[in-house]
């Protein structure tokens, strides 16, 4: 797992780094600027021009955000961990340019989820209510790592350039979970309920010992259909010659604030890219966040 995230992590590194290489032949350009060849007031007349020259062609974006999580269909979830989590993701996609209102591309994602919760005593009943579970002493922890092969559109209402564009994802997304359960010598491992006990199959567990207890570890595997859509307001006027040096030096055309909202549907088959069972518990989830979303200068 370890392997695969790093491999697939260094291919959104390619793409984000593209976004770098485009502007490089811009750079020498911008210095040319800065060091006095052109007026303050040109240079950033050109870099208004730039904003308004994004879309025209071929590009890549780059979004990085954060988002508030749901599991509806993880039945103790808020019980052990509270509600709605902070997920990280990161993404990038290369979009084709078909028309001034009109953008197709392909790209990808990966997210990152750690939340601690709190130790739950199970009664003496095969299905209690998340109302019925009782504090317990020990350490609980979760680990989400989504990642995601993805088909992008975009639409521009009002045109290439404009304070406004939408995007559209849908793809394919795989999950990997990890559980730690962390109980002292006093409390048995049994007596405690976790999130993947309305799962009808038992998901993989390692079992340690050590000096403040045992130590249980969960793992399992999801897939799913993803589907999001986020609005992006553009924000170079909000300081255009603060931007511009990073757009000089990175090839950046237009930054955009995006808050998104994204849903995904649990499958239930064989994972196509990580070839691991999906396990009987659900871990589709719905995101609602906001992100900074870099599209590279034509």
């Amino acid at each position: 797992m370890k392997k695969f995230c790093v491999n697939f992590v260094a291919s959104l590194s390619i793409i984000a780094y593209s976004s770098y290489a485009s502007g490089v032949t811009r750079l020498n350009q911008s210095d040319a600027k800065v060091n006095g060849e052109f007026s303050e007031d040109e240079l950033v007349n050109s870099e208004e021009s730039n904003s308004r020259q994004v879309g025209k062609k071929n590009h890549y974006n780059l979004r990085i955000g954060a988002s508030r999580v749901s599991f509806p269909d993880v039945k103790y979830f808020e019980a052990f961990y509270g509600s709605t989590p902070t997920q990280f993701s990161i993404s990038s996609d290369w979009q084709y340019y078909v028309s001034d209102y009109v953008n197709l591309g392909v790209g990808g994602q990966f997210s990152y989820l750690n939340i601690g919760g709190k130790q739950k005593i199970n009664p003496d009943v095969s299905d209690p209510d998340p109302s019925e579970l009782q504090n317990a002493e020990g350490k609980l922890s979760l680990t989400v790592l989504p990642y995601q092969l993805l088909l992008t559109a975009s639409a521009k209402p009002f045109g290439s350039g404009s304070f406004l564009s939408i995007d559209f994802w849908l793809g394919y997304e795989e999950l990997f979970y990890q559980e730690v359960r962390l109980q002292n010598s006093t409390t048995s491992a049994e007596s405690t309920s976790t999130p993947s006990l309305n799962a009808s199959d038992t998901p993989s567990k390692k079992t340690s010992q050590s000096s403040g207890g045992k130590s249980i570890v969960n793992t399992g595997w999801n897939n799913g259909v993803v589907a999001g859509v986020s609005l992006n307001f553009l924000i170079n006027k909000l300081g255009e010659k603060s931007l511009g040096s990073m757009k000089r030096s990175m090839g950046l055309g237009a930054i955009y604030i995006s808050p998104y909202f994204e849903m995904v549907s649990k499958i239930g088959s064989k994972l196509l890219i990580a070839q691991q069972k999906s396990n009987d518990i659900s871990f589709a989830h719905q995101n609602i966040g906001l992100a900074f979303t870099f599209k590279t200068a034509p």
